[in-house]
């Protein structure tokens, strides 16, 4: 079987997947013979979608003479309404948006399709992640249809001398974004973490690749908690917190997501131009580790001083005795008080 039929019907497979979680997103009763007479499949293999659907941690309701549905319905993601809230001129920055039901990572799937080459902002969603990523590896809780796992991709022709400070410039936009849906009391953890009331709420991971020509091809990823589950919440190794926490109240993921692609655009279009040294300012105003006591674990050791910022390049300035140190990369923590 050629690539091409392999992908037509893994493809195939997502738009029916799709379909019916879109049926059922009403939280209404659907018989199985009128979802199959909707899909045009027969009521068996209707049985055997909503299989999956549980296998992805959906829950169903069947009730015999009702049919099924899933308990208080479920916002899925859509692009017509993901975009009905941005500019046409942001729109049109965008080649394509792929939204898949579920996939080992929206940044993985992104650096495929560069590696197949193509090129221009692309945006990957999926509803469920089985490969969801941190950084220095940690796995991303990724349960369907109630977070956002979001990837965007921008190239650089001048190569990764541009990406000097990406990450970082990501935090601001992502950070702008949760700021126009109403919430406060936020902060970045140098260099990607996002926190709101000191638990952490977002995480961005940036990701390159570098094409024979010289273009370097930069994927940002960017995980949210928006309503986290009981369930999947335990498997969480560190304080968090989600939307739903912050304001009291669940929110529309399609306007969340339309909003930060727009803060994400719009903040890259600017950085290509000129660069890290724009938002500087406004990320110290986000930094909550500013005149902190930290522990940093570098590859060579651990470090300890009083964080003072961040350099022109987004490397995390630490003081430590009568000198100032740079640090490029390492996990960095708020030192216990006692």
């Amino acid at each position: 079987m050629t690539n091409y039929w392999r992908h037509m019907r893994y493809t195939m497979k997502i738009d029916q997947t799709m379909r019916i979680i879109g049926l059922l997103a009403d939280g209404k009763f659907h018989s199985g013979e009128s979802l199959g007479e909707i899909l045009g499949v027969t009521r068996s293999a209707v049985w055997k979608s909503l299989k999956k659907l549980t296998d992805l941690g959906i829950d169903i309701h069947r009730v015999q003479g009702k049919g099924y549905a899933i308990p208080n319905g479920i916002e899925v993601l859509e692009t017509d309404k993901i975009t009905s809230s941005m500019t046409p001129e942001l729109q049109s920055l965008i080649n394509s948006i792929d939204i898949l039901p579920t996939v080992n990572s929206t940044n993985a799937f992104l650096l495929d399709k560069i590696k197949q080459g193509k090129t221009g902002p692309m945006v990957c969603l999926a509803e469920h992640q089985t490969q969801g990523r941190g950084r220095q590896g940690r796995k991303w809780v990724s349960p369907f249809g109630k977070n956002i796992y979001l990837s965007l991709s921008w190239s650089f022709p001048e190569g990764p001398i541009a990406l000097a400070g990406l990450t970082i410039v990501a935090g601001v936009a992502v950070t702008r974004a949760l700021q126009k849906l109403g919430l406060s009391n936020l902060g970045i953890k140098w260099p990607n973490d996002i926190y709101w009331a000191g638990r952490k709420l977002a995480g961005i991971l940036t990701e390159v690749h570098l094409d024979s020509v010289g273009v370097c091809h930069a994927v940002i990823g960017v995980g949210i908690n928006v309503e986290m589950s009981q369930n999947s919440s335990q498997e969480i190794d560190q304080p968090w917190a989600d939307i739903y926490q912050a304001l009291g109240h669940s929110v529309q993921r399609n306007q969340l997501v339309g909003t930060i692609i727009s803060e994400l655009l719009m903040i890259l279009a600017d950085y290509e131009q000129q660069g890290f040294a724009a938002y500087h300012t406004q990320w110290q105003a986000y930094d909550l580790l500013h005149s902190r006591q930290v522990i940093l674990n570098t590859l060579t050791g651990v470090e300890k001083g009083t964080a003072c910022g961040i350099d022109e390049n987004g490397g995390l300035l630490v003081k430590q005795g009568d000198t100032v140190n740079t640090y490029r990369s390492g996990e960095v923590h708020l030192e216990p008080t006692h």
